[in-house]
């Protein structure tokens, strides 16, 4: 361990919710990134990989030795248009990623809170989706393969770069959503979408969750299809924001429909529909010192996880895609986050806690373990889902 510290030097890194700093390593080349894992493997050291280190915490690193980043690892390997995929390093940011690709009229799924923070392999390993997840799906079913680093240091492949060259068994989709705990991802190629060529967004301001969530069933229901619906609680108020794109003959059909069924919506388009879009999408709640949650459920539960959420911490600040299922949230610092945890569990929602160490942690299935002394045999690496 000494001799790898100094090697290193004097970079350090904390996961939020443990006390301790670690060493971090942050390779500049694959052939170094190898080189420090057969050194970890032999010292028996336990990895923890990661891109920025903007979504830590808690138990999910607990048990780290060693953090090792790949934000050093940059830039796009290839982008083919007329295929609409891109392959890029996993430590490019997942704004130069989005630009890179709306140069050749393609829009980059997932579209991520803050994506200048966010990298390409941190993004996929936490399996995190952005707001766009209603109407593109989740961001494992866009990973068309990877380039991976194994514990034994041997560098391997799986799916393709090309939609119609992806083979063999899909361990990309299982590496995906890993959070670590598998592999380190190199490399990721990903199928891409048009980029729309307009967009508005609809903004409504309710009284009650009841009310909020019932608008958002009739911008749900067929033929509407928005790109995404937020809903987040300020001073009293839910706001219900709607964005709808795609080309402008879709746009305004659509627009038309969201005002035959909710009248009273308040519109923006253009330059400032993609404002607020951003807005909304950057204001999830940040994972950090502060304790935070990640939960998602059934759709039709999420009027039940928002309420068992402010019933334990009615200062809690969050923001919900309810016709997703998911919620992102900052409980205030009175409650208790095991019984909370545990009450959203009871309602079959899948729940991460960020920034704090929680005692009453999901403990790991048969057949995640089964999985990781298959894939991860050294057991190596410490993240886990």
């Amino acid at each position: 361990m000494s001799s790898l510290a100094e090697r290193l030097g004097p970079l350090r890194g904390r996961i939020p919710g443990v006390e301790a700093e670690l060493p971090l390593a942050v390779p500049e080349s694959e052939e170094a990134l190898v080189e420090l894992v057969n050194e970890a493997r032999v010292g028996g050291l336990r990895l923890l990989p990661i891109g920025s280190g903007s979504r830590l915490g808690g138990a999910y690193g607990a048990q780290a030795d060693l953090l090792v980043s790949t934000r050093a690892l940059t830039g796009v390997v290839a982008y083919e248009p007329g295929d609409g995929t891109v392959t890029a390093l996993a430590g490019t940011r997942m704004s130069e990623l989005a630009s890179a690709v709306l140069a050749g009229g393609h829009r980059l799924t997932p579209d991520v809170p803050r994506p200048e923070e966010a990298t390409l392999g941190g993004v996929i390993a936490d399996g995190f989706s952005g707001s766009d997840r209603l109407r593109f799906g989740p961001t494992r079913h866009h990973v068309l393969g990877m380039r991976v680093l194994s514990s034994d240091g041997e560098v391997t492949k799986t799916g393709g770069r090309l939609v119609k060259n992806v083979t063999g068994f899909e361990l990309h989709r299982l590496y995906a959503g890993s959070g670590g705990g598998l592999c380190l991802i190199l490399e990721a190629s990903l199928r891409l979408f048009a980029a729309p060529a307009a967009r508005a967004c609809a903004t409504f301001t309710c009284d009650s969750l009841e009310a909020a969530l019932a608008i958002s069933e009739h911008l749900g229901a067929p033929p509407l299809e928005p790109t995404a619906v937020s809903l987040s609680l300020g001073d009293g108020a839910w706001a219900l924001t709607a964005t709808l794109d795609g080309r402008e003959e879709r746009v305004t059909r659509e627009r038309a429909l969201v005002d035959e069924r909710v009248p009273g919506a308040a519109w923006c388009a253009g330059a400032e529909a993609d404002s607020l879009h951003a807005t909304c999408r950057d204001d999830s709640p940040r994972e950090g010192a502060v304790p935070s949650l990640r939960i998602s459920a059934r759709p039709s539960r999420a009027r039940d996880v928002i309420e068992v959420l402010l019933r334990h911490s009615p200062e809690a600040a969050l923001q919900a895609q309810p016709l997703v299922g998911t919620v992102e949230a900052v409980p205030g610092s009175r409650a208790d986050l095991d019984a909370l945890c545990a009450d959203l569990r009871g309602l079959g929602a899948s729940v991460r806690l960020r920034g704090a160490a929680e005692q009453g942690a999901r403990p790991t299935n048969p057949l995640e373990q089964r999985l990781k002394a298959a894939v991860d045999p050294h057991d190596l690496f410490c993240g886990r889902p």
